[in-house]
């Protein structure tokens, strides 16, 4: 295989990557996670990188867990019924008039479209906020506990403003980096079938007349 069979075979293989992270851009799947304010505590998985808007109140999940048994307060651990998620939200008020946010309004989605509100027992023993008062330019970090059944499966987290809104869907991924790895076999799988298609390739003959 020569030089110049080579260049050919990375160039292809190098335009088959920068497809596949049009689409996969294009999907959403190269989508960055969310900045974090502070580590991902044990298990925990990274928040989409997007914002979802309720009135004059933008909400990000900055970082989730489920599978929790207990939450840990100044005493005794409280055990959940079922399992603890715990879901950290980062609001910004981007308008007028303030208003009082209500934790315990917001609530997590099943698979099978069930909807479970937040704890307020967890909550309080987690030393998170039950009402937060939102002005003008405000950003609060906060988590919010929610009770669910151990078998169910959590797909969503709905957010709201106000305890009458109808709020909105956030999707809740095990993890942003899973859609890089067929990138990377696709990849690598082009590379040996360009450099195989290159070797296989007969040699030229000189005829003799």
């Amino acid at each position: 295989m020569t030089l110049p069979d080579v260049n050919r075979a990375l160039a292809a293989v190098g335009a088959c990557c920068a497809l596949l992270a049009v689409v996969l851009a294009g999907f959403g799947l190269l989508r960055q996670p969310t900045r974090l304010s502070q580590p991902l505590r044990e298990l925990e998985h990274p928040g989409p990188g997007t914002t979802a808007a309720d009135g004059n109140v933008t909400f990000q999940v900055v970082a989730w867990r489920c599978g929790l048994l207990h939450v840990v307060g100044d005493h005794m651990p409280w055990m959940a019924d079922g399992q603890y998620c715990r879901v950290r939200v980062r609001t910004h008020t981007t308008d007028r008039p303030a208003l009082e946010l209500r934790t315990t309004a917001q609530e997590v989605v099943d698979a099978a479209g069930r909807a479970y509100p937040a704890e307020t027992d967890a909550q309080q023993i987690s030393d998170q906020p039950i009402v937060l008062k939102l002005g003008l330019g405000a950003i609060n970090e906060f988590d919010v506990w929610f009770d669910v059944p151990a078998d169910a499966e959590i797909v969503a987290v709905r957010l709201r403003a106000r305890e009458d809104a109808p709020g909105v869907d956030v999707p809740l991924r095990s993890s942003r980096a899973a859609p890089l790895l067929p990138v990377a076999a696709l990849a690598a799988a082009a590379a040996v079938l360009a450099l195989i298609a290159a070797r296989r390739r007969p040699a030229s003959r000189t005829r003799i007349g």
